[in-house]
């Protein structure tokens, strides 16, 4: 049985808006996406390496590209267990809002300056993201904000301080609505189905392709994991691994 005929939506199902919101990121956010991938190709042609960083349900994007299969192996994913929602959601949702926390996470991980910062947050206006562009920016790190222009503009926002996509180097719009659930269903007072998860990893894999892209035409080979589940790709895999000992988790 379809979505529709499971329950009444009012307007559209998950499919028809996530095509439609795809659409959109692909006719208005092309040229920061590739912008995005042209810091990030710069970056490791010089041996840097690109940080990810997330809180909440954005965690997720941020391990989308580290450790993954066809994936960049000079990935740094900064995931602070206590912001984590699997450790605890209501601790970890109060804490994203308590300013001072950024600078002692970033202080811990081995940044350079030049290297890039890929900072997702849906709302845009939670102080530990916020903050992590700022601390970011002062070490020198290009910032790259995957956020909600529609959430962060919404007059029914939580908070009115200085915004992520204010900080940012380049700031690629998630075309999300305010409040990240977009359909809504007869019967409930309140939105249902986040979009921000599908369209942070298109996103984020997108800046990939374009910084590959960017790195092969002028010459450098990037070093790209091979699936672990294809024969052969744990000497292939533990070569590349070697050349980032102590910059990367492993």
């Amino acid at each position: 049985m379809g979505l529709r005929g499971c329950f009444k939506v009012a307007e559209k199902d998950y499919f028809e808006i996530s095509y439609k919101m795809i659409k959109k990121i692909e006719e208005t956010q092309v040229d920061k996406i590739k912008e995005a991938g042209k810091l990030v190709a710069d970056s490791l042609m010089k041996g840097g390496i690109l940080h990810l960083f997330g809180t909440g349900h954005s965690h997720m994007l941020v391990e989308e590209l580290f450790s993954r299969a066809g994936g960049l192996v000079a990935v740094n994913p900064i995931l602070p267990s206590a912001l984590m929602l699997h450790e605890n959601a209501v601790r970890g949702t109060l804490l994203e809002r308590v300013k001072g926390i950024a600078a002692n996470i970033l202080m811990t991980e081995r940044v350079k300056k030049g290297e890039v910062l890929v900072i997702f947050s849906a709302s845009g206006g939670n102080a530990v993201p916020v903050e992590m562009a700022e601390v970011g920016k002062s070490l020198g790190l290009k910032i790259v904000a995957i956020t909600s222009i529609k959430h962060s503009r919404s007059k029914d926002a939580r908070g009115r301080g200085r915004m992520l996509s204010e900080l940012a180097d380049v700031v690629i719009d998630n075309c999300g609505l305010p409040g990240d659930a977009a359909l809504k269903v007869e019967g409930l007072p309140t939105n249902i189905c986040a979009t921000s998860t599908l369209s942070g990893v298109v996103i984020v894999q997108s800046i990939v392709f374009y910084a590959v892209k960017d790195m092969l035409r002028k010459g450098f080979k990037p070093d790209v994991f091979l699936s672990a589940n294809l024969a052969n790709s744990d000497e292939y895999n533990a070569r590349l691994l070697k050349k980032y000992e102590g910059r990367i988790k492993m």
